[in-house]
């Protein structure tokens, strides 16, 4: 029997000896009737078994294939049988071609790291956004095909485009694209949470998916084959300059002082091109302490000017109310009265200390702006 497979031998039954790359395999020992003959093989084989068949007796061999070292890009493992009856006067020749077809089964895991992932914003600072692909198996992955977004320019109010990202990927297998990108995809990020408490009036969005002011540089990168258990990644480093991005961003971003620039990465369906995992990856700006406070210090001298202008107004209007007069007036009303009952001690007539001729009577009765007649050319 010769049995005939397009892959390598590594290891064959007692019974079988290798003659190149065919295998002899012997079981010349005389069968009785009904007695079954079985040999387990592991791994690919060639061989070419013959012997004596008995009328109505059966052999049978059994081959356990390894299929870890085949070509995973084969579509099927085909084995091909041959029996040669070498009987004088009736020999015959029985045929037979198994075709077992290969199914690749790999696990795929997609994740994404930023680092940093807060940033003090600089003239020029630089982040790091890397995607880690793993296949846990049990099959190779075969040119899998990823795309990637990374935040490139800023359209300005007069429709340029201004660039204040310079974009390196560290990945051999990425090919900038030319494609749009879309901006459709569900969106996933291990800051989603943190960020989600902050106000929105402090933070910035800066990537093609939330602001319509920003356009992408698409990235391609195709990962020819990844054996089981093993991982490839995607680094891209970018380059921003803080002063070019607010300057081009303008009057909206002025309040703002968390700037989340986000890149998307996506493992893509080969024959439809449709998304089947996606990554989002964020870093956080934050705007100079410096920068932040110029408006604070503006709003600081602005109060404090109008402070001292209002208390200006106050004294202004008090002056002419004549309220800074009254302690003085006061004292003179004083001295009048303690000058009247000198008088009363000195004059023994009881007339001059009637109460009714007092000076402070007299004053209350004519009212604030009345002044005894020793007093009278005393201005205030």
């Amino acid at each position: 029997m010769n049995l005939t497979l397009s892959t390598e031998i590594r290891q064959f039954p007692p019974a079988c000896s290798k003659v190149e790359n065919i295998l002899h395999c012997d079981i010349s020992n005389r069968f009785v009737l009904n007695q079954t003959v079985s040999s387990k093989v592991e791994n690919i084989l060639h061989c070419d078994i013959s012997n004596r068949f008995v009328l109505n007796q059966t052999k049978q061999l059994e081959f356990q294939l390894d299929v870890k070292r085949i070509d995973p890009r084969m579509q099927e493992i085909k084995i091909e049988i041959s029996v040669n009856s070498a009987s004088t006067g009736n020999g015959s020749t029985a045929q037979l071609t198994i075709a077992l077809p290969v199914a690749l089964r790999s696990n795929l895991t997609f994740v994404g790291f930023a680092n940093p992932e807060y940033l003090e914003n600089r003239d020029s600072a630089n982040f790091t956004h890397e995607y880690v692909v793993f296949n846990s198996g049990p099959s190779p992955l075969l040119d899998k095909k990823f795309l990637f977004e990374i935040p490139e320019n800023v359209i300005n109010s007069n429709g340029g485009h201004i660039n204040p990202f310079i974009i390196t990927p560290l990945a051999d297998e990425c090919i900038p694209g030319l494609d749009v990108p879309s901006r459709t995809a569900r969106e996933t990020n291990n800051l989603e949470q943190t960020l989600a408490g902050l106000p929105p009036e402090i933070k910035h969005n800066i990537g093609c998916r939330q602001n319509e002011l920003m356009t992408c540089k698409t990235y391609s990168c195709i990962i020819g084959e990844l054996v089981a258990n093993t991982s490839m990644k995607f680094r891209f480093k970018v380059e921003v300059k803080g002063s070019l991005l607010f300057d081009a961003l303008g009057e909206e971003v002025k309040t703002k002082s968390l700037f989340i620039v986000e890149s998307i990465g996506a493992a893509v369906d080969g024959s439809n091109n449709d998304k089947e995992q996606e990554v989002l990856i964020r870093t956080v700006l934050f705007r100079k302490a410096a920068e932040s406070m110029q408006s604070l210090w503006v709003w600081i001298v602005v109060a404090v000017i109008s402070s001292i202008m209002i208390l200006l107004v106050i004294i202004v209007i008090l002056y002419k109310l004549k309220f800074f007069a009254r302690p003085m007036r006061q004292k003179l009303l004083n001295e009048e009265e303690h000058h009247h009952e000198r008088e009363c001690m000195i004059v023994s007539d009881d007339s001059h200390c009637d109460s009714s001729n007092s000076p402070r009577e007299s004053s209350n009765s004519q009212g604030d702006d009345a002044v005894s007649e020793p007093f009278k050319d005393i201005k205030f």
